[in-house]
């Protein structure tokens, strides 16, 4: 069955989200240099508010939510750059937007794949997110006079993946098939891939938040805060890469299996370091195993009915974890202690993943 879309429409789409989503945190010193870390806290509050909320909201019709999100994005952008300042508001429905358009498109990706392909090609699908994360310090600084007129970029990104939905064709004819063959599941398989996805994510925004933060408490006088987040980023790309590339001959179950241990074991021997390079060779180490996770646990789940549940408890894990890894440090009055919150929950990932678990959803 041919498919109606390329897929670089989809990395298109993921890599224009990955700038636009890290776009409203670098941009912030730039433009609002008197706001309190409170006021700055809720201005990121509200965006993720609205990416969290954008998951729940999109409908069995997987073509009709990705053009709605890319329309709103778009309008939310051009009002963005028109003002040239943040508006609260319009700030929450730019991330509903951001947070429909990229449900929507792992969504769709999925459902496009065969179901010996679906591990691989989200994988590689989920390579682009951070590459346009990473692009964005650069363009904010090559282009900061601009200030919040640079969201008429990603309009301008958004309004050409729009032109570009058209052009290949609106009707996903194998995207619809899928969603009549969409699977029916039990409330216990629901919780399990809800608390995989939760898991999975929490995992590589902690490692990625705070690992930064660890550098640079316990090794002040090295390059450490600049070399971690680098080395993080690098270690998700490659990870993803390479799982693109071995999918097809690996179970997704061993994939997490065996990612989960790694990644723990790394995020703990990075809690424990006693020198910079070892922390540094544990944070890459962590990030390439960690990497792999969600997509996998995705490519098993695009295609259950609620899976707007799965992205949500994501996104729920994206923004609790890190918070928790807080609160543990500063209860105990230990970052290595706190760090180590993500190493028990790879551990418990890697039960959840264990072929015992879940059993009846083996392949889509």
């Amino acid at each position: 069955m041919p498919r109606r879309y390329s897929a670089a429409l989809f990395y298109f789409l993921f890599f224009s989200t990955g700038i636009g989503v890290m776009l409203l945190s670098v941009l912030i010193p730039y433009l609002h240099l008197n706001l309190t870390d409170a006021q700055i806290g809720r201005l990121l509050a509200t965006q993720f508010t609205g990416q969290l909320l954008g998951a729940l909201l999109v409908a069995r019709r997987i073509e009709h939510s990705l053009l709605a999100g890319l329309v709103l994005v778009c309008l939310s952008a051009i009002l963005l750059a028109s003002e040239h300042r943040i508006i609260v508001p319009v700030l929450f429905f730019y991330g509903l937007g951001m947070g429909i358009t990229m449900t929507a498109t792992n969504i769709a990706m999925g459902m496009e794949s065969r179901p010996e392909d679906r591990v691989a090609r989200l994988e590689l699908l989920n390579v682009f997110w951070p590459l346009g994360a990473i692009s964005a310090p650069l363009i904010v600084r090559v282009l900061k006079a601009y200030g919040a007129s640079l969201y008429s970029l990603i309009a301008f990104l958004m309004l050409a993946a729009c032109i570009w939905f058209f052009i290949r064709g609106v009707h996903l004819s194998q995207i619809a098939e899928a969603e009549k063959e969409t699977t029916s599941v039990n409330l216990r398989q629901l919780v399990h891939f809800c608390l995989l996805s939760f898991c999975a994510v929490g995992i590589d925004t902690s490692i990625s938040n705070w690992m930064p933060v660890t550098g640079r408490r316990f090794f002040p006088d090295t390059e450490t805060i600049t070399l971690a987040p680098a080395l993080f980023w690098s270690g998700i790309l490659i990870g993803r890469a390479l799982t693109s590339r071995i999918a097809h001959r690996v179970h997704w179950r061993s994939i997490v299996v065996w990612s989960s241990l790694v990644c723990a074991l790394a995020i703990v021997g990075a809690s424990l370091s006693a020198s910079a390079l070892l922390f540094l060779v544990a944070t890459f180490v962590a990030a390439l195993f960690v990497a792999p996770l969600y997509p996998a646990v995705l490519a098993q789940s695009v295609t259950l009915r609620g899976k707007n549940l799965i992205f949500f408890f994501a996104g729920i894990g994206s923004a609790l974890v890190p918070w928790l890894v807080g609160v543990l440090s500063t209860s105990v009055e230990s970052l290595r202690i706190g760090i180590a919150l993500p190493a028990v929950l790879a551990f418990g990932l890697l039960l959840l993943g264990a072929p015992w678990i879940g059993k009846g959803r083996e392949r889509i």
